[in-house]
């Protein structure tokens, strides 16, 4: 299925001043479109420092805006230095951006610490991100709900967010390895997805602006669209729930913390004698808990791993 078969997201803009219609709206179809909501400036200087980092590292053309892909290979993008920038991290944390999550989720935020940055090559199907629940990921996190922000044009050519409207009244399905694998930074790992017969729901996208929004329920399946332009494209993945519910580890520490975090608990787990299967088994299982790293706990899930449980 291309885009063009896809139906187009509801605009919910009109709600935004109604708190109960909005709700109602988010709990029935599981995600919310608002368009144009965000500071144009502050997405204009994530895009622009994204921008000039894709360019020193020789993956866009200079002075191309959008990126024009130069044709170096994705594996060899080092987004440390993106990760490293202020500007994302500005925008999610904006007075005006938390005040349109305050609206969202109808209270005070918190902003998850480990926003993700998406950089999607043309064509590049060995990274495209498959349809999955962020919700599996993240188990200790009941309220969440995830905001994907563009920051460029991105049409049907261009690709972007497509979701199951609706999909979210499934609960939290289970998940399985897929051929797509991770991006840049995980060294190859193999991404987790639902399988193509679990995926229910009405396929929807659009035609996305910088200063669009997307927000979705953590159950609700979503994937992204392939990449058939010449450019690079640019979006943002932040997550925020209301302030007052409890928060695991990985929502309170960087993505490049969540690394070394890997990091530690693959080293812990191959000092108690795992293999490396096991070992991958429990680094899900703690990431998805969102478990801090403690001796005790590897020992305990590992023995549960070998167990078969």
């Amino acid at each position: 299925m291309s885009a063009s078969d896809y139906g187009k997201f509801r605009v919910a803009n009109e709600l935004l001043g109604k708190p109960a219609e909005l709700e109602a709206v988010y709990q029935e179809e599981g995600y919310l479109f608002l368009c144009g909501v965000l500071d144009p400036q502050l997405i204009a200087n994530v895009r622009q420092e994204f921008l000039r980092e894709l360019q020193r590292q020789e993956f866009a053309e200079p002075g191309s805006e959008p990126p024009v892909w130069t044709g170096r290979a994705p594996d060899a993008l080092d987004d440390g230095p993106l990760y490293a920038l202020p500007a994302y991290v500005d925008l999610c944390n904006a007075p005006s951006t938390m005040a349109l999550f305050e609206r969202v989720l109808g209270g005070p935020p918190y902003v998850f610490r480990n926003t993700v940055l998406r950089f999607a090559f043309p064509e590049d199907t060995r990274h495209l991100t498959c349809p999955h629940q962020d919700g599996y990921f993240h188990e200790n996190t009941p309220g969440f709900r995830t905001f994907w922000m563009p920051l460029m044009d991105i049409g049907q050519d261009v690709g972007g967010l497509a979701l199951a409207a609706g999909s979210h009244k499934r609960g939290t399905l289970q998940h399985v390895y897929m051929n797509a694998v991770s991006a840049t930074g995980y060294a190859g790992r193999r991404r987790r997805g639902v399988r193509e017969e679990d995926v229910a729901g009405t396929p929807l996208t659009a035609d996305y602006r910088p200063g669009d929004v997307v927000v979705f329920h953590r159950n609700t399946i979503h994937w992204a669209l392939e990449n058939r332009s010449r450019f690079i494209r640019l979006s943002v993945d932040a997550r925020a729930q209301p302030a007052a519910l409890s928060r695991s580890w990985e929502a309170q520490h960087t993505v490049a913390e969540g690394r070394l975090y890997r990091r530690d608990v693959t080293a812990l787990a191959v000092a108690e004698g795992a293999s490396a299967d096991q070992a991958e088994t429990l680094l899900d299982r703690m990431l998805r808990g969102g478990h801090a790293i403690e001796q005790h706990r590897v020992r305990a899930l590992l023995q549960e791993i070998r167990q078969g449980n």
